[in-house]
């Protein structure tokens, strides 16, 4: 089966905790991959399809990332945390250039350009 997706994932582990809007609570999850326009992450929360969140990102150096999402799907298994896809619905807040630089590196690490 082929991917129809228009942008590359890459497989990257990134802790992150999330906010499960209106809710203030900080939840932790990690991510399983990152593109373009979406995240799929795994987490112990119960969560649902068209919840809105607020993820932060832990990426290299001290940063963080800001990313307003809407989850597209939720798959739930027995014993095991969910996996979670969500789909970016605004530009990232605070380190924006620092979560670009680091999608770029990994996505070049992963498909090299040459």
């Amino acid at each position: 089966m082929q991917d129809k997706r228009r942008y590359h994932r890459i497989n990257e582990e990134v802790p992150l905790n999330f906010v499960a809007l209106p809710d203030k609570r900080f939840i932790p999850g990690t991510t399983i991959n990152i593109g373009g326009m979406g995240i799929a992450f795994s987490t112990q929360e119960q969560l649902t399809a068209r919840q809105e969140l607020l993820l932060y990102l832990n990426l290299p150096k001290k940063k963080k990332a800001e990313v307003h999402v809407k989850i597209v799907r939720v798959e739930k298994k027995e014993g095991q945390e969910q996996r979670v896809a969500v789909h970016l619905m605004d530009p990232v807040k605070f380190d924006e250039n620092d979560f670009v630089k680091f999608y770029a590196e990994k996505l070049n690490t992963t498909f090299p350009f040459n």
